[in-house]
């Protein structure tokens, strides 16, 4: 699936809200499969374990899609 290949990529690189953006996609378009909401799932954990490898300003991007 080209749409979780390419959440996984922005995942990879670390770019934050683009990434939630594309599992938040993932979980909306294919919600037969658990594969988007997993995904979602641990990276909402990063949020949730210190120290998070999320800046303050990832975080504030994010938090509107959150």
């Amino acid at each position: 699936m080209a749409a979780v290949k390419s959440a996984q990529a922005l995942e990879e690189d670390g770019d934050w809200d683009k990434s939630l953006a594309a599992w938040l996609r993932v979980a909306r378009e294919y919600p037969e499969s658990p594969v988007g909401r997993t995904h979602l799932e641990t990276l909402l954990n990063r949020l949730r374990q210190p120290p998070s490898t999320i800046s303050p300003e990832d975080f504030q991007r994010m938090r509107a899609l959150i």
